[in-house]
């Protein structure tokens, strides 16, 4: 597990603005070398020259496509090669389609959110996977979900939501196919204040500063959900205590279907019983 920032070698996509730059900050600043990867190559300069105000670290970005799989590897691979070996993964690149009913949504639009928030996710876990389990050192791998990883929060959303649904039952088989000298985190973001969305959308949101304030410091602890904002819980228990209520309203009970439970099944497959 990694407890510190320091000297630590790292690869960011999306990393040029918003919950990417800021988080970015504060690993330079705890000594962190950084290389972060955009697809908005007019923010690069700017994020380049904030990550080496903040550290003294190697710092370097780049124009990448996430949706390139092969661009995007490259990118994992010249950076961990320059750097020397990658200790942190982060896949934070991210795009957002609000207002359109799922019925009236386009393919076009729908595939571009999966594109971008669910494919390049996998292309870069499994990359960035397959490079730290030959290392064999301690090292961390996030992907950056939502609070809609949780439960449904955003109307007219379709593609955004279960994106981010995806992205953590994705993350959660990660984390089990890993080595163990990889540690896995779920990063889920409430309601934040980034260029994500426009800026009539994003500008109730928490300040960004403040979020990384709050968020940092989570991604050295033994947690797997990294969540922000307190009142997710709220929202949380809601919809678990609805499902536990449908559960119970026509499901056959626990005792009748316990030999079908699908956990204790796949572990008895495993043990060879």
């Amino acid at each position: 597990m990694i407890k510190s920032f320091d000297g630590a070698r790292v690869v960011i996509t999306g990393g040029a603005s918003g919950i990417g730059l800021a988080l970015g900050a504060r690993m330079a600043a705890a000594g962190a070398h950084i290389a972060l990867c955009d697809l908005n190559e007019d923010a690069l300069a700017p994020a380049l020259e904030r990550l080496r105000a903040a550290g003294p670290g190697e710092m370097s970005a780049h124009a990448v496509d996430v949706t390139d799989a092969s661009a995007l590897e490259a990118f994992i691979d010249a950076a961990a090669d320059r750097m020397g070996g990658l200790d942190v993964g982060w896949n934070n690149a991210g795009v957002m389609a609000t207002g359109t009913p799922l019925p009236d949504m386009s393919w076009r639009d729908y595939r571009r959110v999966m594109d971008v928030n669910l494919d390049a996710v996998f292309h870069g876990s499994q990359h960035m996977a397959r490079r730290m389990a030959d290392q064999g050192t301690p090292a961390l791998i996030v992907n950056t979900g939502s609070e809609n990883s949780l439960f449904h929060g955003i109307p007219n959303a379709a593609a955004y939501v279960a994106s981010k649904a995806a992205v953590r039952a994705l993350t959660r088989a990660l984390s089990q196919d890993t080595p163990d000298h990889i540690d896995v985190k779920l990063l889920c973001p409430g309601y934040v204040n980034t260029p994500l969305g426009t800026s009539e959308q994003m500008q109730h949101g928490m300040d960004v500063e403040a979020f990384a304030d709050i968020a940092f410091p989570l991604l050295t602890s033994d947690q797997f959900h990294l969540v922000t904002h307190g009142y997710n819980g709220v929202r949380v228990r809601e919809e678990h205590d609805a499902l536990q209520a449908e559960i119970a309203a026509g499901a056959a009970s626990v005792e009748d279907t316990a030999r079908y439970d699908v956990g204790l099944l796949m572990q008895a497959a495993q043990s060879g019983r």
